[in-house]
């Protein structure tokens, strides 16, 4: 399970580049159609996890593979209840040793997303090896005891001032406990976090003595705690017993060559309060609006969370590409299974620094020139784009994601996230 991801691309030559110079934006009078059939599937759970639902429609209703499809289908669509059904029978009478476990994958997704620990904890007891093997099932068990999740809305939408981080990771005032801190907003961090010297300051105490283990954007995993915040305040936002994950402040702190110091992250905003939000980043004025989703009919989504957020783009002939949200990387890059689907033979070769909780490593990546994705009407036109070995590709979560979209294409523009409608947009920034 994959928990945080804090990416900062850092150049070779030792500075972070923070440009928008490298993308233009162009809002399109129409949208682009979707191809329905835009990749081959060599089988079915190589389609389920390209999201290619016409696959499935071979095999009879009474089949498992009807069953994971339908449950996948009602997740995406945030129908919840009708996901879980078809997902918790599978794992009750398969035999099938994957369908078990992607069956697992997804569930695990959803309890956590619904913040279900009692279902975690029945999940955890009935697949083979528990939920994962990073001692999650002590945080959940933690979390259980506490006191559930009380959120207080602002009446009118509440916009704040932000600045930006090194990395271009826009940042805010809270409140924890009464005590001011800045935090990140990044998406790619499953749960708000705290670091381990903030959390003492704030009062926020480890609910157990034994640390779990959390992925990063680099290939470390860093020890964690869970802990619970009692009052989180954001102007007249206001959580009450927010879950939180308490990290040691040296696995948040970034150095250049491990000696010099770059950046500490003292707090994350992370998803478990985003999702719940609907939250409009103003990346040319610095400002932040946060109010409460207002739910609306919406025929067509394109973000969705099965694990992990993510958002799903298309190029210029119409074909999807599906891209893990994360607000708290500086750059858009693809993965590698992505480029079978470019032109790579003037793509140029170069090396980078990646860096995340628990400290950076090196990595080689291509550069393709010239490429254009779409999210819903805006073209976000690249002069170039970083194809990338990073973590959080298909060997992650669920989904064969195609890359991460970062907060570069925001830049000069302003982002709006509405996870509970499963709506992102991009819209110029307004002067």
């Amino acid at each position: 399970m994959r928990y945080l991801s804090i990416l900062i691309v850092l150049v070779f030559t030792s500075c972070i580049k923070i440009s928008s110079d490298n993308l233009q934006l162009q809002t399109l009078d129409q949208s682009i159609t979707q191809k329905i059939a835009a990749r081959e599937s060599a089988g079915f759970w190589e389609a389920m996890q390209q999201l290619d639902f016409q696959f499935a429609a071979q095999f009879p209703d009474s089949s498992e593979e009807h069953q994971f499809s339908a449950g996948l289908k009602s997740a995406l669509m945030g129908e919840y209840e009708l996901a879980v059904k078809p997902l918790e029978h599978l794992i009750e009478t398969s035999q099938d040793t994957n369908m078990v476990k992607f069956s697992g994958v997804l569930l695990t997704g959803i309890y956590t997303l619904l913040f279900d620990w009692d279902a975690l904890l029945r999940l955890d007891a009935q697949l083979p090896g528990g939920i994962d093997d990073l001692n999650t099932i002590a945080m959940v068990k933690a979390w259980n005891l506490q006191k559930d999740e009380v959120i207080h809305y602002p009446e009118v939408p509440l916009t704040l001032d932000s600045e930006k981080s090194i990395s271009g990771v826009p940042m805010i005032q809270v409140e924890v406990n009464g005590v001011q801190q800045t935090f990140w907003i990044d998406t790619g961090a499953d749960f708000t976090v705290l670091s381990s010297d903030i959390a003492e300051i704030c009062g926020v105490d480890p609910l157990v003595e034994s640390a779990s283990k959390v992925g990063t954007s680099t290939d470390k995993k860093v020890d964690l705690w869970p802990g619970v915040i009692d009052e989180l305040k954001i102007g007249e936002l206001v959580f009450e017993n927010h879950p939180v994950f308490i990290i040691s402040k040296e696995d948040l702190e970034f150095r250049l060559f491990k000696i010099i110091k770059l950046l500490k992250v003292d707090g994350i905003l992370g998803w478990n309060a985003l999702q719940n939000l609907k939250v409009e980043l103003d990346y040319h004025q610095d400002k932040v609006t946060f109010q409460k989703p207002v739910q609306k009919d919406r025929e067509k989504r394109n973000f969705n969370y099965l694990t992990q957020p993510f958002v799903t783009v298309l190029d210029t002939m119409g074909v999807p590409f599906h891209f893990f949200l994360d607000t708290g990387a500086n750059a858009t890059g693809f993965y590698d299974p992505a480029l079978a689907f470019f032109d790579t033979s003037a793509a140029e070769t170069s090396t980078a620094m990646v860096g995340g909780a628990g400290g950076t490593q090196k990595i080689t990546q291509l550069t393709l020139k010239d490429q254009s994705l779409i999210l819903s009407k805006t073209r976000i036109n690249f002069s170039s784009i970083h194809a990338q070995s990073m973590r959080g590709d298909s060997e992650e979560g669920f989904i064969h994601y195609d890359g991460i979209l970062g907060s570069d294409v925001a830049r000069g523009a302003v982002l709006i996230l509405d996870f509970q409608n499963g709506w992102c947009e991009l819209k110029p920034a307004q002067d």
